[in-house]
């Protein structure tokens, strides 16, 4: 004698005594509905009484039933979202209709902090994922379900930090590169240094170290944040002097020159044109 929305019910009536032979007549409170069936159906799409006369040919009597037909909530699970690899998505369920008191059940459950609440918030995601809201009016037990799915547009960001030479001489410049991908794809940098004193934006800067240097990089886009670095070794400058036996000499005499460096070299000697 409870529906929720229309639904196909089944009417009976029993009659004894009297004669044993029986007719039915059955009239509705709205009106609309008339059967001479002892088991009629009907669909009622409002709250509806129903009236029967049992006639044996003698004598008549009459019984009634109601059925109450109460509205199916309208349940709105939001949206379809595209969210990047790794990133949270915000659900937003909305339940109307009914009596307006209502209870929520998102599922898969495991990948919402809270399935049981109109706007859940989800883990981290990696892969697509379609969330069923079920929405249950508190008063009558009436359910409707929606559908909402979460689609992974790109990936996380990372990113591969080098240098076009990672061992240079004193003097030399090497050009720093932060290769960045995936993400939103608008990326932006932050170069700094170990020692400290470099700093740059852009996302290959050239340097020019003059000593051991690691350079450290920062790269975020809409959403996320990317950190790497790279070393570079300098070697030693080299200081040379050279030292000769005598300053003069007469013509056809020998003089002995003699080098000197702070690092470890070879020597190759050349005339001086």
């Amino acid at each position: 004698d409870t529906t929720c929305g229309p639904e196909t019910c089944t009417l009976s009536v029993t009659a004894t005594g009297g004669t044993g032979s029986y007719t039915y007549n059955w009239s509705s409170i709205p009106e609309g509905f008339s059967s001479s069936s002892q088991f009629p159906t009907t669909t009622p799409e409002t709250t509806t009484t129903y009236i029967v006369e049992v006639s044996d040919g003698v004598s008549v009597r009459q019984g009634e039933v109601t059925i109450v037909v109460n509205e199916i909530p309208t349940t709105d699970a939001g949206e379809d979202q595209s969210i990047y690899s790794g990133l949270n998505a915000q659900l937003e369920g909305l339940i109307s209709g009914g009596s307006g008191t209502y209870s929520y059940s998102w599922s898969p459950a495991e990948f919402l902090d809270n399935p049981n609440i109109a706007n859940p918030t989800t883990i981290a995601l990696y892969e697509d994922i379609t969330f069923t809201l079920t929405g249950t009016d508190a008063a009558s037990g009436c359910q409707s379900t929606d559908f909402v799915t979460i689609t992974i547009a790109g990936e996380v960001l990372t990113i591969d930090v080098t240098a076009s030479e990672t061992a240079i001489c004193y003097g030399e410049s090497a050009m720093l590169s932060a290769n960045a991908s995936g993400g939103s794809g608008n990326y932006s940098y932050q170069w700094t240094s170990i020692p400290a004193g470099f700093y740059s934006e852009e996302e290959s800067p050239v340097v020019t170290p003059l000593s051991y240097t690691r350079y450290l990089v920062t790269v975020t886009d809409d959403y996320f944040t990317a950190e790497g670095s790279v070393d570079i070794d300098v070697f030693s400058e080299i200081h040379t002097s050279i030292i000769a036996s005598n300053d003069t000499i007469s013509d056809g005499a020998t003089i002995t020159f003699e080098a000197f460096s702070n690092v470890d070299v070879t020597y190759l000697w050349l005339p001086y044109n």
